[in-house]
């Protein structure tokens, strides 16, 4: 019987990111907890009386999101988008480039970016697209930290990229 041991290929959690922004100048979400990404497929009914008691689907139209839950920050993370950097895009109603995969300069220790010497990059494969920003939530619990939530709804396709653009 043979074991499956830690493998490097395996992405941890702490290591998948979510940039974005204006297309070439995406940034990481400031103090991020959690990304999500959703990608989904509707189908259409083909079923007849051919096929029985069994449905027969086609594809149809595919669609995706992406999500992130991160601590509040209004500003003092350069380099990283914050709440406020949010809010400016949200009132624009302005697409956003995303870009979602693994980091590629991650530190287990933490990143710390006290002087804007830590340049934050995605190691590929990752994917990107272009969407818009369909919920921005903040809040706050007494005695507790502000967290912010965003959802952004893709509008067109989600790209894979497999070469670094200066390659």
């Amino acid at each position: 019987m043979s074991y499956i041991r830690q493998n490097a290929n395996i992405v941890k959690g702490d290591e998948l990111w979510m940039f974005l922004g204006r297309e070439g100048s995406e940034e990481p979400i400031a103090f991020s907890t959690q990304h999500s990404l959703n990608w989904s497929m509707n189908t259409t009914s083909v079923s007849s009386k051919d096929h029985g008691n069994t449905s027969k689907v086609i594809p149809g139209e595919g669609s995706w999101n992406v999500s992130t839950e991160a601590l509040f920050s209004i500003d003092g993370a350069t380099g990283a988008a914050t709440f406020d950097t949010l809010m400016s895009i949200k009132d624009n109603a302005t697409p956003v480039s995303v870009k979602f995969g693994k980091i590629n300069n991650y530190v287990q220790t933490g990143i710390v970016d006290i002087d804007n010497s830590y340049n934050w990059t995605l190691g590929t494969p990752y994917w990107k697209g272009q969407g818009f920003i369909t919920s921005l939530q903040a809040s706050g619990s007494h005695g507790d930290t502000a967290n912010m939530s965003i959802e952004i709804t893709g509008n067109g396709p989600l790209t894979k990229v497999t070469t670094q653009p200066n390659e």
